[in-house]
Protein backbone atom coordinates (compact mmCIF):
# COMPACT_ATOMS: atom_id res chain seq x y z
CA UNK A 1 0.00 0.00 0.00
CA UNK A 2 2.89 2.36 0.86
CA UNK A 3 4.55 1.78 -2.48
CA UNK A 4 1.31 2.54 -4.35
CA UNK A 5 0.83 5.79 -2.41
CA UNK A 6 4.40 6.91 -3.09
CA UNK A 7 3.98 5.87 -6.71
CA UNK A 8 0.88 8.06 -7.08
CA UNK A 9 2.50 11.01 -5.32
CA UNK A 10 5.58 10.79 -7.54
CA UNK A 11 3.46 10.49 -10.69
CA UNK A 12 1.32 13.50 -9.83
CA UNK A 13 4.24 15.72 -8.78
CA UNK A 14 6.29 14.65 -11.85
CA UNK A 15 3.38 15.35 -14.17
CA UNK A 16 2.89 18.80 -12.68
CA UNK A 17 6.62 19.52 -12.88
CA UNK A 18 6.70 18.42 -16.55
CA UNK A 19 3.75 20.65 -17.39
CA UNK A 20 5.35 23.59 -15.57
CA UNK A 21 8.66 23.02 -17.37
CA UNK A 22 6.90 22.79 -20.74
CA UNK A 23 4.88 25.94 -20.21
CA UNK A 24 6.39 28.92 -22.06
CA UNK A 25 8.22 31.53 -20.07
CA UNK A 26 11.70 32.94 -19.67
CA UNK A 27 14.59 30.92 -18.28
CA UNK A 28 14.10 32.28 -14.79
CA UNK A 29 10.55 30.95 -14.69
CA UNK A 30 11.74 27.53 -15.89
CA UNK A 31 14.37 27.37 -13.14
CA UNK A 32 11.71 28.25 -10.59
CA UNK A 33 9.31 25.60 -11.91
CA UNK A 34 12.07 22.94 -11.95
CA UNK A 35 13.22 23.81 -8.44
CA UNK A 36 9.62 23.82 -7.24
CA UNK A 37 9.12 20.30 -8.60
CA UNK A 38 12.18 19.04 -6.73
CA UNK A 39 11.13 20.80 -3.50
CA UNK A 40 7.57 19.42 -3.73
CA UNK A 41 8.95 15.89 -4.20
CA UNK A 42 11.29 16.28 -1.22
CA UNK A 43 8.51 17.63 1.01
CA UNK A 44 6.23 14.77 -0.05
CA UNK A 45 8.89 12.24 0.81
CA UNK A 46 9.66 13.84 4.17
CA UNK A 47 6.01 14.18 5.24
CA UNK A 48 5.15 10.66 4.08
CA UNK A 49 8.10 9.10 5.86
CA UNK A 50 7.28 10.90 9.09
CA UNK A 51 3.56 10.20 8.98
CA UNK A 52 3.26 6.71 7.55
CA UNK A 53 6.54 4.82 7.97
CA UNK A 54 6.94 3.06 11.33
CA UNK A 55 10.30 3.34 13.02
CA UNK A 56 12.80 0.70 12.00
CA UNK A 57 11.42 0.22 8.50
CA UNK A 58 13.83 0.84 5.61
CA UNK A 59 12.53 3.93 3.66
CA UNK A 60 14.82 3.41 0.66
CA UNK A 61 12.33 1.45 -1.50
CA UNK A 62 9.64 4.05 -0.93
CA UNK A 63 11.96 6.97 -1.70
CA UNK A 64 13.17 5.18 -4.83
CA UNK A 65 9.56 4.57 -5.89
CA UNK A 66 8.70 8.23 -5.37
CA UNK A 67 11.71 9.51 -7.31
CA UNK A 68 11.24 6.98 -10.12
CA UNK A 69 7.55 7.78 -10.48
CA UNK A 70 8.34 11.51 -10.48
CA UNK A 71 11.02 11.11 -13.17
CA UNK A 72 8.93 8.79 -15.36
CA UNK A 73 5.90 11.05 -15.14
CA UNK A 74 8.03 14.14 -15.85
CA UNK A 75 9.62 12.56 -18.94
CA UNK A 76 6.27 11.13 -20.06
CA UNK A 77 4.61 14.54 -19.98
CA UNK A 78 7.49 16.03 -21.99
CA UNK A 79 7.20 13.23 -24.60
CA UNK A 80 3.42 13.66 -24.75
CA UNK A 81 3.68 17.40 -25.35
CA UNK A 82 6.46 16.90 -27.90
CA UNK A 83 4.17 14.51 -29.79
CA UNK A 84 1.35 17.08 -29.67
CA UNK A 85 3.72 19.66 -31.15
CA UNK A 86 4.30 17.38 -34.15
CA UNK A 87 0.57 17.28 -34.79
CA UNK A 88 0.36 21.07 -35.28
CA UNK A 89 -1.48 22.12 -38.43
CA UNK A 90 -0.41 25.77 -38.26
CA UNK A 91 1.86 27.28 -40.91
CA UNK A 92 4.29 28.42 -38.21
CA UNK A 93 5.18 25.53 -35.87
CA UNK A 94 6.81 25.49 -32.44
CA UNK A 95 9.62 22.96 -31.93
CA UNK A 96 10.77 21.14 -28.79
CA UNK A 97 14.00 23.14 -29.01
CA UNK A 98 11.98 26.36 -28.64
CA UNK A 99 10.47 24.93 -25.46
CA UNK A 100 13.73 23.74 -23.91
CA UNK A 101 15.58 27.00 -24.59
CA UNK A 102 12.69 29.30 -23.72
CA UNK A 103 12.42 30.91 -27.17
CA UNK A 104 9.66 33.37 -26.29
CA UNK A 105 10.04 35.09 -29.66
CA UNK A 106 8.78 31.91 -31.32
CA UNK A 107 5.68 31.98 -29.15
CA UNK A 108 4.93 35.57 -30.22
CA UNK A 109 5.41 34.64 -33.87
CA UNK A 110 3.24 31.56 -33.37
CA UNK A 111 0.45 33.65 -31.86
CA UNK A 112 0.69 36.15 -34.72
CA UNK A 113 0.63 33.34 -37.28
CA UNK A 114 -2.39 31.67 -35.66
CA UNK A 115 -4.21 34.99 -35.47
CA UNK A 116 -3.58 35.59 -39.17
CA UNK A 117 -4.82 32.08 -40.01
CA UNK A 118 -7.95 32.47 -37.90
CA UNK A 119 -8.66 35.89 -39.40
CA UNK A 120 -8.27 34.40 -42.87
CA UNK A 121 -10.66 31.55 -42.06
CA UNK A 122 -13.20 33.98 -40.61
CA UNK A 123 -12.99 36.19 -43.69
CA UNK A 124 -13.51 33.17 -45.89
CA UNK A 125 -16.31 31.61 -43.87
CA UNK A 126 -18.14 34.83 -43.05
CA UNK A 127 -17.39 36.48 -46.44
CA UNK A 128 -15.89 39.51 -44.70
CA UNK A 129 -14.62 41.07 -47.95
CA UNK A 130 -18.12 41.19 -49.39
CA UNK A 131 -19.45 42.60 -46.14
CA UNK A 132 -16.77 45.33 -46.24
CA UNK A 133 -17.65 46.15 -49.85
CA UNK A 134 -21.32 46.33 -48.95
CA UNK A 135 -20.53 48.55 -45.98
CA UNK A 136 -18.46 50.95 -48.10
CA UNK A 137 -21.19 51.03 -50.74
CA UNK A 138 -23.76 51.75 -48.05
CA UNK A 139 -21.57 54.53 -46.62
CA UNK A 140 -21.32 56.10 -50.08
CA UNK A 141 -25.08 55.90 -50.53
CA UNK A 142 -25.62 57.49 -47.11
CA UNK A 143 -23.17 60.27 -47.99
CA UNK A 144 -24.94 60.87 -51.31
CA UNK A 145 -28.30 60.85 -49.53
CA UNK A 146 -27.07 63.44 -47.03
CA UNK A 147 -25.87 65.66 -49.88
CA UNK A 148 -29.28 65.36 -51.55
CA UNK A 149 -30.95 66.04 -48.21
CA UNK A 150 -28.83 69.18 -47.72
CA UNK A 151 -29.68 70.36 -51.24
CA UNK A 152 -33.36 69.66 -50.65
CA UNK A 153 -33.35 71.59 -47.39
CA UNK A 154 -31.60 74.47 -49.12
CA UNK A 155 -34.26 74.49 -51.84
CA UNK A 156 -36.98 74.36 -49.19
CA UNK A 157 -35.42 77.35 -47.42
CA UNK A 158 -35.23 79.24 -50.71
CA UNK A 159 -38.87 78.41 -51.38
CA UNK A 160 -39.84 79.61 -47.91
CA UNK A 161 -37.97 82.84 -48.55
CA UNK A 162 -39.91 83.36 -51.78
CA UNK A 163 -43.18 82.65 -50.01
CA UNK A 164 -42.33 85.21 -47.35
CA UNK A 165 -41.67 87.74 -50.10
CA UNK A 166 -44.75 86.84 -52.15
CA UNK A 167 -46.53 90.10 -51.38
CA UNK A 168 -43.60 91.95 -52.82
CA UNK A 169 -43.18 89.69 -55.85
CA UNK A 170 -46.81 88.93 -56.70
CA UNK A 171 -47.31 92.08 -58.75
CA UNK A 172 -43.75 92.18 -60.05
CA UNK A 173 -43.54 91.75 -63.81
CA UNK A 174 -39.78 92.17 -64.09
CA UNK A 175 -37.23 89.36 -64.10
CA UNK A 176 -33.93 88.37 -65.66
CA UNK A 177 -32.96 84.95 -66.93
CA UNK A 178 -29.43 83.75 -66.16
CA UNK A 179 -27.78 80.44 -67.05
CA UNK A 180 -29.05 77.86 -66.90
CA UNK A 181 -32.70 78.90 -67.43
CA UNK A 182 -32.97 80.45 -63.98
CA UNK A 183 -35.58 83.18 -63.77
CA UNK A 184 -34.59 85.72 -61.15
CA UNK A 185 -37.39 88.02 -60.06
CA UNK A 186 -36.31 91.63 -59.76
CA UNK A 187 -37.45 93.66 -56.80
CA UNK A 188 -37.52 97.45 -56.77
CA UNK A 189 -34.21 97.65 -54.91
CA UNK A 190 -32.51 96.05 -57.92
CA UNK A 191 -33.21 99.14 -60.00
CA UNK A 192 -31.91 101.28 -57.18
CA UNK A 193 -28.64 99.30 -57.17
CA UNK A 194 -28.34 99.08 -60.96
CA UNK A 195 -26.37 102.34 -61.36
CA UNK A 196 -24.07 101.21 -58.56
CA UNK A 197 -23.46 97.80 -60.18
CA UNK A 198 -22.83 99.48 -63.54
CA UNK A 199 -20.39 101.92 -61.98
CA UNK A 200 -18.49 99.07 -60.32
CA UNK A 201 -18.14 97.15 -63.59
CA UNK A 202 -16.95 100.36 -65.28
CA UNK A 203 -14.44 100.94 -62.49
CA UNK A 204 -13.12 97.41 -62.88
CA UNK A 205 -12.73 97.77 -66.64
CA UNK A 206 -11.00 101.11 -66.10
CA UNK A 207 -8.38 99.24 -64.05
CA UNK A 208 -8.22 96.12 -66.24
CA UNK A 209 -7.47 97.82 -69.57
CA UNK A 210 -4.37 99.73 -68.34
CA UNK A 211 -3.18 96.58 -66.55
CA UNK A 212 -3.38 94.58 -69.78
CA UNK A 213 -1.64 97.28 -71.81
CA UNK A 214 1.09 97.58 -69.20
CA UNK A 215 1.82 93.84 -69.31
CA UNK A 216 1.88 93.94 -73.13
CA UNK A 217 4.27 96.92 -73.34
CA UNK A 218 6.63 96.21 -70.46
CA UNK A 219 9.91 94.34 -70.80
CA UNK A 220 9.68 91.53 -68.27
CA UNK A 221 13.36 90.63 -68.40
CA UNK A 222 14.14 86.99 -67.69
CA UNK A 223 10.66 86.12 -66.36
CA UNK A 224 9.02 83.17 -68.09
CA UNK A 225 5.76 83.41 -70.01
CA UNK A 226 3.95 81.48 -67.26
CA UNK A 227 5.31 83.76 -64.51
CA UNK A 228 4.19 86.87 -66.36
CA UNK A 229 0.71 85.51 -67.02
CA UNK A 230 0.31 84.39 -63.39
CA UNK A 231 1.24 87.90 -62.21
CA UNK A 232 -1.39 89.30 -64.55
CA UNK A 233 -4.06 86.94 -63.19
CA UNK A 234 -3.19 88.02 -59.66
CA UNK A 235 -3.72 91.64 -60.67
CA UNK A 236 -7.10 90.77 -62.25
CA UNK A 237 -8.19 88.95 -59.07
CA UNK A 238 -7.17 91.92 -56.96
CA UNK A 239 -9.21 94.38 -59.06
CA UNK A 240 -12.26 92.05 -58.94
CA UNK A 241 -12.20 92.14 -55.15
CA UNK A 242 -11.52 95.84 -54.72
CA UNK A 243 -13.58 97.32 -57.58
CA UNK A 244 -16.63 95.03 -57.62
CA UNK A 245 -16.95 93.97 -54.00
CA UNK A 246 -15.35 96.87 -52.10
CA UNK A 247 -12.95 94.46 -50.36
CA UNK A 248 -9.94 96.39 -49.11
CA UNK A 249 -6.59 94.79 -49.93
CA UNK A 250 -4.83 93.04 -47.02
CA UNK A 251 -7.55 93.93 -44.54
CA UNK A 252 -7.65 90.41 -43.11
CA UNK A 253 -11.45 90.25 -42.94
CA UNK A 254 -12.52 90.04 -46.57
CA UNK A 255 -15.72 88.17 -47.37
CA UNK A 256 -14.87 87.42 -51.00
CA UNK A 257 -12.41 84.95 -52.51
CA UNK A 258 -11.29 85.25 -56.14
CA UNK A 259 -9.36 82.41 -57.74
CA UNK A 260 -8.16 80.94 -61.01
CA UNK A 261 -7.76 77.21 -61.49
CA UNK A 262 -5.41 75.70 -64.07
CA UNK A 263 -5.79 72.39 -65.91
CA UNK A 264 -3.42 69.61 -64.87
CA UNK A 265 -3.08 67.55 -68.05
CA UNK A 266 -1.97 64.44 -66.11
CA UNK A 267 -5.03 64.15 -63.85
CA UNK A 268 -7.36 66.15 -66.12
CA UNK A 269 -8.37 68.19 -63.09
CA UNK A 270 -8.51 71.92 -62.52
CA UNK A 271 -6.28 72.75 -59.55
CA UNK A 272 -5.87 75.96 -57.57
CA UNK A 273 -3.41 78.22 -59.41
CA UNK A 274 -3.90 81.86 -58.39
CA UNK A 275 -5.94 82.43 -55.22
CA UNK A 276 -6.71 85.74 -53.52
CA UNK A 277 -8.26 85.07 -50.12
CA UNK A 278 -7.75 86.03 -46.48
CA UNK A 279 -8.84 82.57 -45.29
CA UNK A 280 -6.56 79.55 -45.11
CA UNK A 281 -9.10 77.40 -46.91
CA UNK A 282 -7.86 75.17 -49.73
CA UNK A 283 -9.50 75.47 -53.16
CA UNK A 284 -10.85 72.04 -54.14
CA UNK A 285 -9.61 70.21 -57.23
CA UNK A 286 -12.33 69.66 -59.86
CA UNK A 287 -12.16 67.39 -62.89
CA UNK A 288 -13.23 68.54 -66.35
CA UNK A 289 -16.53 66.68 -65.85
CA UNK A 290 -17.36 67.98 -62.37
CA UNK A 291 -20.47 70.02 -61.62
CA UNK A 292 -20.59 73.60 -62.82
CA UNK A 293 -17.19 73.26 -64.55
CA UNK A 294 -18.76 70.94 -67.10
CA UNK A 295 -21.98 72.96 -67.26
CA UNK A 296 -20.05 76.17 -67.92
CA UNK A 297 -18.15 74.53 -70.78
CA UNK A 298 -21.41 73.41 -72.36
CA UNK A 299 -23.26 76.71 -71.90
CA UNK A 300 -20.16 78.91 -72.43
CA UNK A 301 -21.49 81.20 -69.74
CA UNK A 302 -20.67 81.98 -66.15
CA UNK A 303 -22.90 80.11 -63.69
CA UNK A 304 -24.02 81.04 -60.18
CA UNK A 305 -24.21 78.23 -57.63
CA UNK A 306 -27.47 79.30 -55.97
CA UNK A 307 -29.18 79.29 -59.39
CA UNK A 308 -27.74 75.90 -60.44
CA UNK A 309 -27.55 73.79 -57.27
CA UNK A 310 -28.73 70.61 -59.00
CA UNK A 311 -25.77 70.69 -61.39
CA UNK A 312 -23.20 71.71 -58.77
CA UNK A 313 -20.54 69.45 -57.29
CA UNK A 314 -20.48 69.32 -53.49
CA UNK A 315 -16.99 70.37 -52.31
CA UNK A 316 -17.95 70.43 -48.63
CA UNK A 317 -17.29 74.17 -48.27
CA UNK A 318 -20.91 75.41 -48.57
CA UNK A 319 -20.90 76.23 -44.86
CA UNK A 320 -18.14 78.77 -45.52
CA UNK A 321 -18.85 80.02 -49.04
CA UNK A 322 -22.63 80.33 -49.37
CA UNK A 323 -22.61 81.26 -53.05
CA UNK A 324 -20.18 81.52 -55.93
CA UNK A 325 -19.81 82.26 -59.62
CA UNK A 326 -17.71 80.04 -61.87
CA UNK A 327 -16.63 80.23 -65.50
CA UNK A 328 -14.39 78.25 -67.86
CA UNK A 329 -12.36 80.36 -70.31
CA UNK A 330 -13.07 78.33 -73.43
CA UNK A 331 -10.84 80.33 -75.81
CA UNK A 332 -7.52 79.56 -74.10
CA UNK A 333 -6.98 75.83 -74.42
CA UNK A 334 -4.52 73.07 -73.63
CA UNK A 335 -4.92 69.56 -75.09
CA UNK A 336 -8.33 70.56 -76.52
CA UNK A 337 -9.57 71.52 -73.05
CA UNK A 338 -9.91 75.01 -71.56
CA UNK A 339 -6.76 75.85 -69.64
CA UNK A 340 -8.14 78.22 -66.96
CA UNK A 341 -11.28 78.61 -64.88
CA UNK A 342 -12.42 81.63 -62.91
CA UNK A 343 -14.33 81.76 -59.62
CA UNK A 344 -15.76 84.30 -57.19
CA UNK A 345 -16.86 82.90 -53.80
CA UNK A 346 -18.81 84.94 -51.24
CA UNK A 347 -19.51 84.30 -47.57
CA UNK A 348 -22.97 85.87 -47.43
CA UNK A 349 -25.33 85.25 -50.34
CA UNK A 350 -27.90 87.68 -48.90
CA UNK A 351 -25.38 90.48 -49.48
CA UNK A 352 -23.67 89.47 -52.71
CA UNK A 353 -25.85 87.01 -54.69
CA UNK A 354 -27.74 89.76 -56.54
CA UNK A 355 -24.41 91.15 -57.74
CA UNK A 356 -23.33 87.67 -58.89
CA UNK A 357 -26.62 87.33 -60.83
CA UNK A 358 -25.98 90.72 -62.44
CA UNK A 359 -22.42 89.78 -63.44
CA UNK A 360 -23.63 86.51 -64.95
CA UNK A 361 -26.48 88.28 -66.80
CA UNK A 362 -24.20 90.86 -68.49
CA UNK A 363 -21.57 88.16 -69.24
CA UNK A 364 -18.95 89.93 -67.18
CA UNK A 365 -16.59 87.02 -67.77
CA UNK A 366 -16.13 88.09 -71.40
CA UNK A 367 -14.59 91.38 -70.25
CA UNK A 368 -11.85 89.41 -68.51
CA UNK A 369 -11.48 86.82 -71.27
CA UNK A 370 -10.95 89.30 -74.11
CA UNK A 371 -8.03 90.95 -72.27
CA UNK A 372 -6.61 87.60 -71.20
CA UNK A 373 -6.60 86.50 -74.84
CA UNK A 374 -4.77 89.69 -75.90
CA UNK A 375 -1.99 89.14 -73.37
CA UNK A 376 -1.83 85.39 -74.00
CA UNK A 377 -1.42 85.92 -77.78
CA UNK A 378 1.21 88.63 -77.22
CA UNK A 379 3.25 86.46 -74.85
CA UNK A 380 3.02 83.44 -77.18
CA UNK A 381 4.29 85.46 -80.15
CA UNK A 382 7.03 87.19 -78.15
CA UNK A 383 8.46 84.00 -76.71
CA UNK A 384 8.09 82.09 -79.97
CA UNK A 385 10.13 84.85 -81.63
CA UNK A 386 12.81 84.59 -78.93
CA UNK A 387 13.07 80.83 -79.45
CA UNK A 388 13.30 81.30 -83.23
Amino acid sequence: MGIIAFLLMGGISGGLAGWAFFAFGDKKEKYISGASGVVVTAVEAYVSLKAFIPSGQDPAPLILTLISAHAISFVGIIILFAHILKLQDAKFKITIIDVIFSNSKSLDEYHASRKAEIDGLLKKELNIDEIEKSRKHLDEEIKAFRVEEANFRSEVNDAKLLIEQKNELIDNKFSIVIPQKYKHCIRPDFFELLPRHTQKVGSFYGKLRPLTEQFIKNDHGTATREEIFDSYLLGVASYVRTCLFDQAANSGDNEVRVHFRKLDSQSMAYKAHVVLSDLDQAVSDLTVDDGLIKASQISRRSLVYSANKKDAYNTGSEHLWQDYLTYVFEQIKESEHPKFTFGISVKHKAVYSNLLYFLSFIQFEQIIQQDMIKLHIHLSKSYDAKVA
